[in-house]
């Protein structure tokens, strides 16, 4: 990781076969809020970047608000139930894609959280949202980084860098 000129760089390197890679994390742990990430990573086949609340107890609950799966978009997905409950193929979770974005140029990633209430918001403006009981509704903090998806072994890809220039964190306030 570097820091500097304004933004936080996870980079991302080669060893042998495997991809070295990074992430931050945030020592806010809060139940409900919202929370914005201003990033950019160019699109890899090998690498991907993951950006999410994670829970303060046990695993799951999961939010990943932004998680790049291929050129043109991301996804977000929301882990509930018990790590059993996790296995490939039959996973409790949501899943919901975004296309048409350019992670290549700068976006506000976020997630607002409310009880019974998840919204996945890019650039300001909801996409996408999950409600019902499954919704976590204990303290979770926040994650950024990257991760190898594939071995490196025989890739001539350059490897991609993820920046990050701020993140903003609102606790949520109910309404009285």
């Amino acid at each position: 990781m570097v820091v500097g000129n304004g933004e936080m760089v996870l980079k991302t390197t080669r060893e042998g076969s495997k991809w070295v890679t990074g992430g931050a994390g945030n020592q806010v742990k809060q139940t409900y809020g919202r929370w914005q990430v201003r990033m950019k990573m160019p699109f890899s086949q090998s690498v991907k970047f993951a950006v999410l609340l994670w829970p303060t107890g046990d695993w799951p609950p999961e939010v990943d608000f932004a998680e790049r799966r291929d050129a043109d978009g991301y996804n977000a997905y929301m882990h509930w139930g018990t790590r059993a409950d996790q296995q490939p193929g039959s996973k409790l979770q949501t899943s919901d894609r975004l296309t048409g974005i350019d992670m290549n140029a700068w976006h506000d990633v976020g997630v607002m959280w409310r009880p019974g209430l998840i919204e996945y918001t890019i650039d300001g403006r909801v996409w996408a949202s999950v409600s019902g009981p499954n919704v976590p509704n204990e303290p979770m903090w926040l994650a950024i980084q990257t991760e190898g998806k594939r071995d490196a072994t025989g890739s001539d890809q350059q490897p991609p860098d993820m920046h990050v220039s701020n993140v903003k964190v609102w606790s949520w306030q109910p309404t009285k």
